[in-house]
């Protein structure tokens, strides 16, 4: 019998640098060769368990599996530290489009009756190869009973990046219906990404769509009839199809260039009408933050292990020329929510006259705000235990994202130069493998958005589709994104003659200016010095020649706030905090805040 002091068994299966929980074997190359497996079993015990027990812990074990297709040792001698053996499966045997399920189990030799005390799972998914003779498509007739899956492994064929999908009720009933699930898997990418569902109504017998798909990955099809359905199966036509255009996966453009080229080519399944167009529809701006401060919560946003909390908040000021739809996005924060380094982020969006707009968090996508002409404040708040997380946030910029209606078009040629010989592709027909190169022409300038000031940094984003076919254009999306590195509107009248003067030396402002550097390098050294006697001595100069600094007394304030104080430093911590607070006057600056004020940096400087 094991210990009492065993708690679980734990499974690691290997295969190179890949671990996972189990064996799964999904995509075409994988089972084209028998694959080996390293299996490894490790036994976890109470903590502050006795070690002479562990020590003499040994257990024999036996492994079952019922499928043929996998080999695998019978006997294996379990001890208290991590052991592995190998398990070796060969899938010749197992029939295209079909799939298996089996465990390796282990057991106690001397008490089987205890059940298995650890399971390897096996899955074996054989998918199906298309070919030519086929026409690279498939069509099928399934009974669809109620709520049991109907499933097809299919391998996407070379160059093909488009399935349609046909599903035709044969019995025409029109009450029927059907989930649609299309599914891919990519290593390091969540499946979410990869799959398409659809709910095909009940209004007609025949649905018809087209999923985006990546070449040389198995495409598993799922139809489930709805089990609200009457018991007896209904027969279905099920067609799959495959289409293919290579072209970028993203496209890069930069505002000024004469043309940008583009390369695209015809999958060898089968010749494809193109009819190439960019659209931009979305132009991100972004703004440097006005301030950002970093502050301890409060008691209520502890940690359950009483850790200190902290936020940083962020306070941009945005100006909209006319009414529009915005969206506010930070980069590489917003687009995340549990996988997100941070604990949580918030977006507040206020007027001028500080009335509470909105609110949004991650996936800035989900969020639209109807603003008017004025001026907006945004503040950022960003939730981290370490400040030293929160500063790398300081200076981030926020993007906000202004919905361009109606969508920007930017003309396809086949030539950089726009001659007689040049035309423009549209229901162009390519062969299959076909490769041409096409030139897309820049944005000109009256065309720019004027919602918001465009300013270096700032770009417009969208989508390239080739296909012409109507239906197929969803799943034909190439990301594009254009940038302004540096953009200003070109001045109206010719610039004036500039004369130019030698400025006069200040010398008194020079050596001001000089002592004020001298004094900032020392009040930096009062949190780098380890000699505390050091530190007091330095501050007494400083405090005696700059009584009113505010830098000098926060820079105390922090070095007392940070160590254990007694109580003559705490004496003087309340001391430095009372003069900080005569020096910054907060209620005058309350009474200055609570105003409406001018936000427009640019405005108040001409006033």
């Amino acid at each position: 019998m094991p210990p009492r002091t065993l708690t679980d068994i734990r499974v690691r299966v290997s295969n190179g640098n890949i671990s996972a929980r189990g064996i799964y074997i999904r995509e075409l190359f994988e089972s084209q060769k028998p694959q080996e497996y390293t299996v490894t079993i490790e036994p976890r015990f109470q903590e502050l368990s006795d070690n002479e027990v562990k020590s003499q812990f040994f257990m024999n074990i036996e492994l079952r599996c019922s499928s043929q297709v996998v080999e695998f040792p019978h006997t294996f001698l379990l001890t208290s530290e991590e052991k592995s053996f190998s398990i070796k499966v060969n899938s010749d045997t197992i029939p295209r489009g079909e799939y298996l399920y089996d465990e390796v189990t282990g057991l106690s030799a001397d008490n089987p009756e205890m059940g298995p005390l650890f399971r390897v799972p096996i899955t074996i998914i054989k998918p199906e190869e298309l070919t030519p003779e086929d026409d690279f498509s498939i069509a099928r007739t399934l009974v669809a009973e109620a709520g049991i899956p109907i499933r097809q492994f299919l391998v996407v064929p070379h160059g093909a990046n488009i399935c349609e999908i046909k599903i035709e009720n044969l019995l025409r009933q029109s009450t029927d219906r059907f989930t649609l699930h299309c599914v891919q898997l990519i290593n390091e990418k969540c499946f979410r990404n990869t799959e398409t569902l659809k709910n095909l109504n009940s209004n007609s017998f025949e649905w018809s769509t087209v999923v985006p798909v990546i070449a040389h990955r198995t495409l598993e099809v799922c139809v489930v009839r709805s089990w609200t359905r009457a018991k007896p199966g209904t027969r279905i036509l099920l067609k799959c199809r495959f289409h293919g255009i290579q072209r970028p996966d993203e496209m890069h453009l930069i505002h000024g260039a004469p043309y940008i080229p583009l390369r695209v080519q015809a999958a060898p399944i089968r010749p494809i009408e193109i009819k190439p167009v960019i659209t931009l529809n979305t132009l991100h701006v972004p703004f440097k933050p006005v301030s950002a401060k970093i502050s301890p919560l409060g008691p209520r946003d502890l940690l359950a292990d009483g850790k200190q909390v902290h936020r940083i908040l962020l306070t941009y000021k945005i100006y909209i020329s006319k009414s529009a739809e915005i969206r506010l996005d930070l980069p590489s924060v917003a687009s995340y929510l549990y996988e997100s380094p941070y604990d949580c982020i918030l977006f507040q969006l206020f007027s001028s006259s500080k009335e509470y707009i909105g609110a949004s968090s991650s996936f800035p996508e989900r969020y639209t705000y109807k603003v008017e002409k004025g001026e907006y404040t945004v503040l950022v708040q960003v939730r981290h235990p370490s400040t030293d997380q929160l500063e790398l946030l300081a200076d981030t910029p926020l993007h906000v994202r202004l919905h361009v209606t109606p969508a920007l078009n930017l003309d396809i040629t086949s030539s950089p130069n726009a001659g007689e010989d040049a035309f423009k592709w549209v229901n162009k027909t390519l062969n299959p493998g076909q490769q041409v190169t096409l030139y897309a022409a820049g944005l000109p300038d009256d065309k720019v958005p004027k919602t918001i000031s465009v300013t270096g940094g700032s770009f417009l984003t969208g989508n390239l589709v080739v296909v012409a076919h109507s239906d197929l254009k969803a799943a034909d999306k190439t990301a594009v994104t254009y940038l302004f590195t540096e953009y200003s509107t070109r001045p109206s009248k010719a610039l004036s003659m500039v004369t130019l003067k030698e400025k006069k030396l200040d010398i008194s402002g020079q050596e001001q200016e000089m002592e004020e550097a001298i004094r900032d390098t020392q009040i930096s050294w009062l949190t780098k010095l380890k000699d505390p006697v050091a530190v007091d001595r330095l501050y007494t100069e400083l405090i005696t020649k700059y009584p009113t600094h505010l830098p000098l007394l926060l820079t105390k304030l922090r070095i007392l706030a940070d160590k254990k104080r007694s109580k003559d430093e705490t004496e003087t911590l309340n001391l430095i905090v009372t003069q900080i607070l005569e020096q910054c006057q907060p209620e005058e600056v309350l009474k200055y805040n609570g105003a409406r004020s001018d936000c427009n940096i640019e405005l108040s400087l001409k006033k």
